[in-house]
């Protein structure tokens, strides 16, 4: 228990407390959730939530007593849905299977969840309180309903008690076995086979005991965040320097903190690299001597001074970023589970930032926390995930241990980043705003300066962060000699020079220890550095960004150990969603010059070299482009500041012009069918996947159509994918160049059994293949009616609404327009409103009837 003891002085100790006898302090709850007892005594949390309009995530919760086979046959009959079965009702209204089907059993506990419940179907969302009432009379327990998402709590509230009054009182009464914290004293070792070629993931597992039911409403568990947070923040930093030191390729780095509110069991701390499989050994070696200094020696305090202002940028903007429902309800499913807290973001910022200790003090803590938690046999597990064959788990085990403590030849690792003295400053270049209009898709200024150079500002109220975009008219076909693929590399190279005499290591962590994102792309287009910072590092931001345009230097060290991590990524990313849209993309257009795939084959030595002569030519003209900022700042302070920095910008007469690029869509029906262990895409898993794209002129109107047609095609395939056991994930691409061309790609995976109605089963590949081109051609062979058309329309103007106030979502918009001069922003009602059925239907034939690629992965 010294882990839990140590926590609790750290907490006692953030809240000015003596003695864990005085009283505790209490985490105010959300005021977003509203929980409530009905008069059948079934709990409900209900919480109004806009991020996604028009829709809501339900969920019934039930303590205890989990029968798969009752659940499964629940979801084929109920009292109230004899004429259409459960399952077929909620997938005729959208409401899809997820990974886990409709049920799951977390702890011997049933969650039955529906998501993307449309709201706006107000008999489609009656209907489905019914059918959650109809399961709560089938269970004589503890049971709480959780509503999340774009609904009228008040409303629904009223529905819920009137419904329960056809239930009778359910039993509040479940019992539960005691927790007692039991850690294993021996280190033990999980195998796990995987479908890449030679890519292993080594998993180190740390449990710990659980917080006590009785402070889980107060900022304890915020400790045990705030210092896995920090943990891994410093781990990765020494990490990702002492792989590239020793030359062992690093694929990825994840920290998972599993805290109480996850699970009835320990909570746990999980470091997790991937590598090649060739380097196991030596990784191991590394990964022992890594924990093991950290264990002995702590943190410094400017390493871990680093760490905690990174944890606070990120608190921030993730507390101040709009929430999912599935957020919301997973927040509420654990409190009805396992008694967490559901704290309200501005109470848990408050106790981040209201940090009063000595530094002494908070570094000795946090160095006790390290030194608790990390040990080489004590409540630790050893995962090990890598391709098919023998693997020596004694020998793992036993290098990891025999490997605690040799520090030998480690070298010493750099603490601080936070140093900003060598970025350049502004040397008295000052410009002012000439003139001001406003921007048609943000609603905010266009300020143009006396140097020619613009900036588009939109007041919003969020606080704390904004978001930036800078975006420089000419993409990477102006990169010189560049070659077939290389494209696709581009936006990598920009985070490998020396910027103001730091290595990229150093520059990028440098960002990080002050909370600024900073991301680069290019596209055939222009190049783009987007992200977001603090409010006040606003000058920091525009000093890294000056730094970078005239202060740069290729890295020959750090690009040689790119190529070989970049090799190992490419193994772990094709089993991604991701990775199968690039190479489906990639076979429907294999001639394409500059194709989205990375191939590492395709990557030249000199590339850096050619694409900072890019960056030069780029950032030679900063006038051709715009500098865009969404956040909250008074106008007149943001432009005397950019005056002060946007006057030491070089500017040109000269303009890229759009090139002209020979793009040819194949045409016809293709079907690829896979061995995923041969595959260069797929997972170990069935995987079956359809990509459509047709090439058509691109305004508001035809995106409003596409969009409208894309949904109509989601639906149907939910509906049949329903009976095939299948979950499936959608994406919609509109693209403007080379070619104007509207595109949908859909991953169907298979669901767990156990949550799947009765008698369905994850069906053969070829099986569901059927399913999903009976459901493709069915929207367009049906035709979608007046009354669908209306409840589609409805579905995009409440998207249209949701994404209007994402900055990120605005920040694409804005560079669409000033780049590829397509809005798809203004008069977005008029135009939605404006398509009409020929729209729709025009768009359904012409995806069904235009390049279709299907890949099958078994």
């Amino acid at each position: 228990m010294r882990l839990q003891s140590l926590i609790i002085s750290v907490f006692l100790a953030l809240c000015c407390l003596q003695a864990p006898a005085e009283e505790l302090p209490v985490i105010k709850r959300s005021s977003q959730i509203t929980i409530g007892t009905l008069p059948n005594n079934v709990r409900f949390y209900l919480a109004e939530n806009s991020t996604t309009k028009g829709y809501a995530n339900f969920m019934l919760v039930q303590k205890g007593g989990a029968d798969v086979s009752r659940s499964r046959s629940l979801l084929r009959r109920l009292p109230h849905f004899t004429d259409i079965s459960p399952y077929k009702f909620l997938s005729s209204k959208g409401i899809g299977y997820g990974p886990e089907g409709y049920v799951s059993y977390p702890d011997g506990n049933t969650v039955f969840s529906f998501n993307e419940v449309p709201t706006f179907d107000t008999a489609a969302c009656d209907s489905t309180i019914l059918l959650i009432f109809d399961l709560v009379g089938e269970f004589d327990g503890e049971q709480a309903v959780v509503v999340c998402g774009d609904i009228s709590k008040q409303e629904i509230e009223s529905k819920l008690h009137v419904f329960s009054l056809n239930v009778p009182p359910r039993n509040g009464l479940s019992s539960r076995r005691p927790y007692r914290w039991e850690p294993s004293e021996n280190i033990s070792f999980v195998y796990t086979p995987n479908n890449t070629r030679d890519l292993v993931e080594l998993s180190f597992i740390w449990n710990s005991p659980r917080t006590p039911q009785s402070r889980m409403n107060t900022p304890q568990p915020l400790v045990s965040y705030m210092f896995a947070q920090e943990l891994g923040h410093v781990l990765r930093r020494r990490i990702r320097q002492r792989f590239m030191q020793d030359g062992l390729p690093l694929a990825a780095f994840d920290v998972r903190y599993s805290d109480s509110a996850a699970s009835s069991g320990d909570e746990s701390y999980e470091f997790s690299i991937s590598t090649a499989r060739k380097d196991l050994d030596k990784a191991v070696h590394l990964m022992a001597a890594i924990f093991s200094e950290l264990d002995g020696d702590g943190a410094s305090w400017e390493e871990f001074n680093d760490a905690k202002n990174s944890m606070l940028a990120v608190a921030g903007k993730r507390l101040s970023a709009p929430i999912a429902n599935s957020v919301l309800a997973d927040e509420c499913k654990a409190s009805f589970l396992y008694g967490s807290n559901i704290p309200a973001p501005d109470a848990i910022l408050n106790f981040f930032n209201g940090r009063k200790l000595e530094p002494e003090r908070e570094l000795s803590l946090f160095n006790g926390f390290v030194s608790s938690l990390l040990d080489c046999r004590r409540a630790l597990t050893i995962r090990c995930d890598a391709p098919h064959g023998e693997v020596d788990g004694d020998g793992i085990l036993s290098s990891f241990v025999s490997s605690w403590g040799d520090t030998a030849g480690m070298g010493s690792s750099k603490s601080c980043y936070g140093d900003t003295l060598s970025l350049l400053a502004p040397k008295g270049h000052r410009v002012k705003v000439k003139s001001e209009t406003t921007d048609p898709v943000s609603g905010g200024s266009i300020w143009s300066f006396s140097n020619g150079t613009r900036v588009i500002f939109k007041k919003t109220s969020q606080k704390g962060f904004f978001n930036y975009g800078l975006m420089l008219r000419g993409g990477y076909s102006y990169v010189p000699a560049i070659g077939f693929g290389e494209s696709a590399f581009v936006g990598d190279m920009m985070g490998l020079y020396k910027v103001a005499g730091m290595s990229p290591f150093d520059f990028h962590n440098m960002l990080d220890a002050n909370g600024i994102d900073l991301s680069g792309m290019a596209t055939l287009t222009d190049l783009q550095l987007v992200g977001s910072a603090p409010v006040d590092k606003l000058e920091l931001l525009m000093r890294a960004l000056l730094s970078f345009s005239r202060d740069r230097v290729p890295d020959k060290e750090v690009f040689d150990y790119y190529r070989a991590c970049e090799k190992l990524r490419q193994e772990r990313t094709r089993l991604s969603n991701d990775g199968i849209i690039a190479a489906i993309d990639s076979t429907m257009c294999p001639d394409y010059y500059y194709p989205d795939t990375k191939s590492v084959d395709l990557l030249s030595d000199d590339l850096p070299e050619r694409v900072d002569a890019y960056l030069s030519r780029q950032f030679d003209k900063f006038n051709d482009g715009l500098l865009l900022i969404i956040g909250d700042f008074d106008p007149e302070e943001l432009q005397s500041v950019l005056g002060r920095y946007l006057g030491n910008f070089h500017v040109s007469d000269a303009f890229s012009v759009r090139p002209k690029v020979e793009y040819n869509l194949r045409g016809g029906w293709s079907t690829y069918n896979i061995e995923a262990s041969r595959s260069s895409v797929g997972s170990g898993e069935v995987c079956v996947n359809v990509g459509m794209a047709t090439c058509k002129p691109f305004t508001i109107s035809s995106y409003s159509a596409f969009l409208i047609a894309s949904t109509a095609m989601k639906r149907n395939i939910i509906s049949a994918l329903s009976e095939v056991g299948m979950h499936a994930d959608f994406s919609m691409n509109a693209q403007v160049f080379p070619a104007e061309r509207l595109s949908v790609f859909v991953t169907c995976r298979p669901c767990a059994v156990e949550g799947l109605p009765e008698g369905i089963r994850p069906a053969e590949p070829l099986e569901v293949l059927g399913a999903l081109r009976s459901a493709i051609s069915g929207v367009y062979a049906h035709s979608v009616t007046a009354e669908e058309l209306k409840g589609l329309k409805t579905t995009l103007l409440n998207g249209m609404a949701n994404h209007l106030a994402d900055p990120e979502f605005l920040t694409s918009a804005v560079i669409m327009r000033n780049s590829e001069c397509k809005d798809v922003v203004s008069n977005y009602v008029a135009s939605i409103n404006a398509v009409t059925l020929e729209d729709v239907n025009s768009v359904l034939h012409d995806l069904d009837f235009g390049t279709k690629v299907e890949y099958v992965i078994h």
